[in-house]
C-alpha cells in the first residue's frame, strides 16, 4: 500500500435473517349434532394409513349443537391437496367412526366446507399465510427492502436504480452518480480512470472497484 488518502468510507450493512421455508395456519370449524370428541389428521395427500401425520389434533369435545374453531400453525409447503383423517369418539371415548378424505388447500377467508363431513359432524376449513409469505402453499417470502417491493401475490418489483432477478443489483449509472458524489465530497481523493477492463461482469478503475455492479468498495493501492 503506497499511500492513504483520507476521505470517506461507505459501508452498505446487510442483515442477514434466517427465514423458515413456509410460514401459515389452518382453522377447522367444527359444528356437531350430538355430544363427541373428534380428533383431525392431516396427511400428504398420497400418504399410507401407516404414514404419520404432518398436522394432528388432540381430542376436541363438542356438546351438541356446538360450534368449535381449532387454529393449528404450520411452517412447511403446503400441499395443494392433503388427505384429512377424522376419528369421532363418544363421550366415553368409544369409536364412532372413522372417515378419510381428500381435501383442496385453498387460501381465504370464507371456510370451506370439508368433504369429509359427516351426518352429525360437520367439518369446514380455511387457510392463511404469515405475514411476509404468499402463494398457494405459503411458500414464496417477500418481505419489502430498500432495493425492492411486493406485489399480492409475493413477487419483488425493483426500486429505480436496481435490477435483477433478487432486485440485488445496482445499475450502472447510479453507481456511477455515487462515484461522482463521492469524488466531490472528497477534495483530497483524485479520480483518475486510468484504464478500463470488461472481464466476467468486472468493471476496474484505478481506485475503485466495481462488482456485477452490485458489490462496492474502496481499494487503496
Amino acid at each position: 500500500m503506497s499511500s492513504i488518502y483520507s476521505g470517506f468510507i461507505i459501508a452498505f450493512l446487510t442483515a442477514v435473517i434466517h427465514v423458515v421455508n413456509s410460514s401459515g395456519s389452518i382453522e377447522f370449524r367444527l359444528i356437531s349434532s350430538r355430544s363427541c370428541n373428534v380428533k383431525l389428521c392431516v396427511k400428504k395427500p398420497r400418504a399410507k394409513p401407516m404414514d404419520s401425520c404432518l398436522l394432528e389434533s388432540r381430542r376436541i369435545s363438542l356438546y351438541s349443537q356446538q360450534q368449535r374453531v381449532v387454529s393449528t400453525p404450520f411452517h412447511f409447503p403446503f400441499p395443494d391437496r392433503f388427505i384429512l383423517v377424522t376419528e369421532v369418539y363418544d363421550v366415553i371415548g368409544v369409536l364412532l367412526s372413522n372417515s378419510t378424505s381428500k381435501e383442496t388447500f385453498i387460501i381465504g377467508t370464507e371456510f370451506n366446507p370439508a368433504v369429509g363431513s359427516s351426518d352429525f359432524l360437520d367439518i369446514a376449513f380455511r387457510s392463511s399465510c404469515d405475514a411476509s409469505y404468499y402463494g398457494s402453499g405459503c411458500q414464496r417470502y417477500c418481505k419489502p427492502s430498500f432495493s425492492y417491493t411486493c406485489d399480492i401475490n409475493g413477487m419483488r418489483i425493483c426500486a429505480i436504480g436496481w435490477s435483477g432477478e433478487q432486485c440485488d443489483q445496482l445499475k450502472f449509472l447510479v453507481l456511477y452518480s455515487i462515484v461522482i458524489v463521492l469524488h466531490a465530497l472528497n477534495e483530497k481523493l483524485t479520480f483518475h480512470v486510468t484504464h478500463t477492463i470488461l472481464k466476467r461482469g468486472y468493471m476496474c478503475y484505478n481506485r475503485y472497484e466495481f462488482c456485477n455492479y452490485a458489490n462496492f468498495r474502496l481499494v487503496i493501492r
